[in-house]
């Protein structure tokens, strides 16, 4: 049920800002968010596979690694 993922989502992303957040500061805070909606999205993926909806992840794993790639090289600089 996607109201459960969301508050699953909800609660990683709270437990995460009380000890990112305090630890890192801001960019604990982004770190997160992105990491509890990362979490929230494959639990998704994951139901609507298990249900069969017979999704093609080729195309998106390669999506997501152009992603990861840029963010990091993004986030290079930003950390100097």
């Amino acid at each position: 049920t996607p109201v459960v993922l969301a508050l699953l989502g909800m609660a990683v992303n709270v437990a995460g800002d009380l000890t990112l957040g305090v630890r890192f500061g801001i960019p604990g805070l982004a770190a997160s968010t992105s990491l509890s909606l990362a979490l929230v999205a494959a639990l998704t993926l994951w139901r609507v596979r298990r249900a069969g909806g017979g999704l093609d992840l080729g195309g998106l794993g390669r999506c997501c690694l152009q992603v990861a790639l840029a963010a990091g090289c993004a986030a290079v600089p930003t950390w100097w």
